[in-house]
């Protein structure tokens, strides 16, 4: 690379610099005269090719040079001529002699003569120092390009303006931190009275406010000017808290980062809507951010919160999920209601959002734990952290029943519990008939239907054909799935005391249920009517479960009196009385 002045090349001299860098090359002139008007061209050439760029360089009329003589022999006469290029015409020329920014006129020390192209001052007695600038800097105004992207390179000069006295200090800062010289952000081409800003591979880090500070003697100035990148804006959040109980406050802030340009349109939105303010929830809007306040945080507050911010060159979005510290809750479960024996049924138990993990998710079938079975025609897997599904492969009869969900975290645990029905016709099983009844025996029957077979059910027993109806000596007792039958009351067998009792003897005797009563037996020995209460003496103890023993040792008179032993189950009862006598006749025992 490098510059030509009306086709020649810039060399470097007292006042004019070229600093060539990798990609770039910067002309700096100093105190701009006549001899530099021209065209200016910088060339850039590879292997591939040449590129030019040309610019001229004009003085107007109010900027041309002048020069300052004073005559050898007379130290108080200053002459002011303008310094004109032959090539150049700038009509009629206004000179005049200054002080301090007004016009100096005639005194008696002091007189000035104006001609075409010169103005003489002179003053007696004359000092230099009279003329001389002693002010601070001036710095020129500078913006960096209208359309920055990430990646760019960018370089902005910095120069003091002609009329204020050197030497200059200029120095560059970001966000009023000093440029370092060397690094991607770097000052260069610096000369007397200029530095360039270089910045190679803009980032968002850059954007930022950029100053040229310049200072002499007398004081100092400075400009900023605004690196703004166009992208779509970039957001940061402070996020919810990682434990929120249901009733607490919370808040979420989204702020666009430095390097977005706006004005931005800021929203947060709820599962896909917009949050509007209500009487717990508000969303504060400023140039650059929202904030989001929540109160009295309810399980329907739970989700995933997105705010984003849109610009001109597009759109910026983050999402922030808001868990509450609750034990879980598990969706809704129900299996098909068309379902058949042989097809394969899968159901899955899902944790609803707001419920904190991790999650232990267990299948129960009626209370019982579903594991993998040894062929693998059920079996229960964890397609993520907040779901458990069931698979039952080729239904059978068997696997009909309650199947519940259960899922657990540290806050406490959930279940819902669904029935697996088949459709089928009813399936009947029964314990049946004992095989050994005798006549005058009772006896019941119960016929189930096996799970499985979906209700309601219209159900009847038969004898030979025709339903039993409920008469004195059989009921027909309906449930929702099963049906008994019974027949008749449980009945006692005999009961009675030996006749030829005397003072001192030891009596045992036993009450039994006869064979054919249905169980289970609530049996019972009364004595005169009230319930016998054993002693060291007298006791009364269970045999089996279909008899009681009645024993009495040494008896005494107090022993005489009736007996009575009771039997109950859940169709009746029966009752057989028998009198103890000690040294006389035993009366026949009583029935009822």
């Amino acid at each position: 690379m490098a510059w030509h002045k009306d086709g020649d090349v810039v060399r470097d001299t007292d006042r004019i610099t070229v600093v060539t860098k990798a990609s770039s090359v910067v002309l700096s002139i100093e105190a701009v005269g006549v001899a530099d008007i021209g065209n200016y061209t910088c060339t850039a050439a590879n292997e591939f090719g040449v590129d030019a760029l040309t610019m001229p360089l004009v003085v107007t009329g109010p900027r041309s040079s002048v020069a300052l003589a004073s005559p050898a022999n007379s130290p108080s006469v200053r002459r002011c001529r303008h310094v004109r290029g032959e090539e150049r015409n700038y009509g009629t020329l206004l000179l005049s002699w200054n002080k301090g920014g007004h016009e100096i006129e005639n005194t008696d020390r002091i007189t000035v003569a104006i001609k075409a192209t010169s103005a003489m001052l002179t003053s007696i007695p004359f000092k230099w120092e009279t003329l001389a600038t002693t002010r601070p800097p001036r710095v020129f105004e500078f913006n960096f390009p209208p359309e920055v992207a990430l990646g760019d390179e960018i370089i902005v000069g910095c120069a003091v303006k002609k009329g204020t006295s050197g030497p200059y200090r200029i120095a560059w800062q970001k966000d009023s931190k000093d440029v370092e010289k060397d690094g991607r952000l770097s000052v260069f081409g610096e000369s007397k009275t200029s530095a360039a800003l270089r910045i190679t591979g803009v980032r968002p880090e850059d954007v930022g406010n950029y100053t040229c500070v310049a200072k002499n003697s007398f004081g100092s100035d400075s400009f900023t000017a605004q690196l703004v990148i166009h992208v779509p804006p970039k957001l940061q959040s402070t996020g919810f808290p990682s434990e929120i109980s249901v009733g607490d406050d919370t808040a979420a802030v989204c702020l666009v980062t430095k390097g977005s340009p706006g004005p931005f349109t800021i929203a947060w939105h709820k599962d896909g809507e917009e949050v509007r303010n209500s009487h717990r929830i508000a969303v504060s809007v400023k140039a650059s951010s929202a904030v989001l306040n929540i109160q009295e945080i309810s399980v329907e507050d739970v989700g995933n919160y997105s705010c984003t911010a849109t610009n001109r060159f597009g759109t910026g979005s983050l999402t922030l999920t808001l868990l509450v510290t609750a034990p879980p809750k598990v969706g809704e479960l129900s299996f098909p209601s068309d379902v058949a024996l042989g097809d394969e049924v899968i159901v899955t138990c899902v944790v609803k959002k707001g419920s904190q993990g991790p999650y232990q998710i267990t299948w129960q079938k009626d209370a019982k734990e579903v594991t993998k079975d040894a062929g693998g025609r059920v079996s229960v897997s964890t397609p993520s952290k907040s779901s458990a599904t069931l698979r039952i492969a080729s239904l059978r009869a068997e696997d009909v029943g309650n199947y519940t969900c259960t899922a657990k975290n540290r806050f406490g645990s959930d279940s819902v519990t669904a029935s697996l029905v088949v459709h089928a016709t009813p399936k009947l099983q029964s314990a049946g008939f004992p095989s050994d009844l005798s006549l005058g025996d009772d006896t019941i029957a119960t016929c189930v239907v096996k799970k499985g077979s979906p209700g309601p059910f219209k159900m009847a027993w038969r004898k030979d054909g025709d339903e039993l109806k409920d008469t004195d000596r059989v009921s027909v007792v309906s449930h929702v799935n099963s049906i008994a039958l019974r027949v008749e009351a449980p009945k006692l067998g005999r009961f009675d005391f030996p006749a030829d009792v005397a003072l001192g003897d030891e009596i045992v005797e036993t009450c039994v249920v006869k064979k054919g009563s249905v169980g289970p037996y609530r049996i019972a020995l009364l004595k005169d009517g009230k319930l016998i209460e054993g002693s060291d003496r007298v006791s009364v103890s269970s045999a089996s479960k279909s008899s009681v023993l009645l024993r009495i040792g040494s008896l005494k008179p107090e022993d005489v009196g009736n007996y009575t032993c009771t039997a109950s189950n859940q169709y009746g009862s029966d009752s057989v009385t028998a009198t103890l006598v000690v040294n006389g006749n035993n009366p026949s025992a009583s029935q009822h």
